[in-house]
């Protein structure tokens, strides 16, 4: 399920809110949401709140926050920076993924759903979720909005 939360004021938080706790309560577990800390770093999709959305957003998907999703208000200004910058960016913000790993590593070793034996006692990696999928029924899946018909062939 996806969740906007881009546009967003601070008194759209609560429906924020009530909308996360109720897709959990319909027993979905994959719940998402689009843009990054609340799109405040893009000029025409940011709202004054932008920061406090994020935090908001961020509390109810995790529980309480993660070490990964702070605001950074110095990057709020991404659309406007040259590409090789942003490449520098991403490869500093990179390096601090090990440290949040290890720095999560009981919680992630302590989740019931990544770590599973089989039958003949082999580890086995599974989500819930991703089992729940493949047992459901398939639906066709429509074509997405504004997609052209025919592929587009390159002018080269």
């Amino acid at each position: 399920m996806w969740l906007p939360s881009f546009g967003l004021t601070r008194e759209d938080i609560p429906d924020l809110e009530a909308a996360v706790e109720a897709t959990r309560a319909a027993g979905v577990d994959d719940v998402w949401t689009w843009g990054y800390e609340a799109c405040g770093h893009m000029t025409h999709l940011a709202t004054p709140d932008s920061p406090l959305v994020w935090e908001a957003v961020t509390a109810a998907l995790t529980g309480g926050g993660a070490a990964t999703e702070r605001q950074r208000v110095d990057l709020r200004d991404l659309d406007l920076r040259p590409t090789a910058e942003l490449v520098r960016l991403i490869n500093d913000e990179d390096r601090t993924v090990a440290g949040a790993v290890a720095d999560a590593a009981e919680s992630i070793a302590g989740c019931n759903r990544c770590d599973r034996r089989t039958a003949r006692g082999r580890r086995e990696a599974r989500s819930t979720s991703a089992r729940d999928r493949r047992a459901a029924p398939r639906q066709p899946t429509p074509p997405s909005a504004g997609r052209p018909s025919r592929p587009i062939e390159s002018s080269r």
